[in-house]
């Protein structure tokens, strides 16, 4: 039986409203800020759900080179305009920067990008894992 809004739903219930999970392969990107541009990735693992419009990400990217400029993230489904923040993103490895972790703010409609609310981008260096976790409407 689907969720019903007001209702609170038991684990078992959201793993059921969520399953159908659909792998992706998202780019990685470099100069945010300006004009991206795609840099070497390997996805260890990125998938999203897709349900009555409301998108639901996870990725797993290693970079194998290094962004300037803002790293960001592509995402499955395009997003409606008009929203900022859609989650969070971490940038973890050897060498991270000293705040690993930002927000995942909207750039366009179909890229993400990791920031501090001070609206810094967050760069990565080749090897370092980009991570996030977001939700949006498509």
């Amino acid at each position: 039986m689907p969720i019903q809004a007001g209702e609170i739903a038991v684990a078992s219930e959201v793993a059921e409203a969520l399953d159908g999970w659909i792998s992706y392969s998202p780019l990685l990107y470099s100069a945010m800020a300006t004009t991206p541009v795609s840099i070497a990735r390997t996805v260890t693992a990125a998938r999203y759900v897709e349900r009555g419009g409301l998108v639901i990400v996870q990725a797993n990217i290693v970079a194998n080179a290094a962004s300037s400029g803002g790293v960001g993230v592509q995402l499955p489904i395009a997003a409606v305009t008009g929203i900022g923040m859609l989650g969070s993103g971490v940038i973890t490895g050897s060498g991270a920067p000293a705040t690993q972790s930002g927000c995942a703010f909207l750039s366009g409609t179909d890229k993400v990008t990791i920031s501090l609310p001070s609206t810094a981008f967050l760069d990565v260096a080749s090897g370092q894992r980009v991570q996030i976790s977001l939700a949006y409407q498509s």
